[in-house]
């Protein structure tokens, strides 16, 4: 029915991405002030000194820099399944082998 790679590029966009979005909106985001480490984020500045700042900054509030990191990856995957959708639609096999 559908290639392996078709199928993994169909099942991230329509399938893992929403349900990751709608994870952190229902899920992390109401949690995020029991599931953030801060107690352990203050500890570990304190032992590493502020070299270490940012690392323990993401360490702190990990919930929305995985929010942070999905939204930039989707965006990149759904453009360049898109493109290389068209290109293969648009580009006769033959075409693309001989490079013409």
């Amino acid at each position: 029915m559908f290639s392996p790679k078709k199928l993994c590029s169909t099942l991230y966009c329509s399938l893992l991405s929403p349900s990751l979005f709608g994870a952190i909106g229902l899920v992390l985001y109401p949690l995020s002030s029991t599931i953030h480490p801060t107690a352990l984020a203050d500890k570990l500045l304190a032992a590493l000194g502020p070299s270490f700042l940012g690392p323990v900054a993401i360490l702190r509030i990990w919930s929305f820099c995985l929010f942070y990191v999905m939204a930039e990856l989707w965006g990149s995957v759904v453009v360049s399944v898109l493109l290389w959708s068209f290109a293969n639609q648009a580009c006769l096999i033959i075409a693309m082998l001989t490079g013409l």
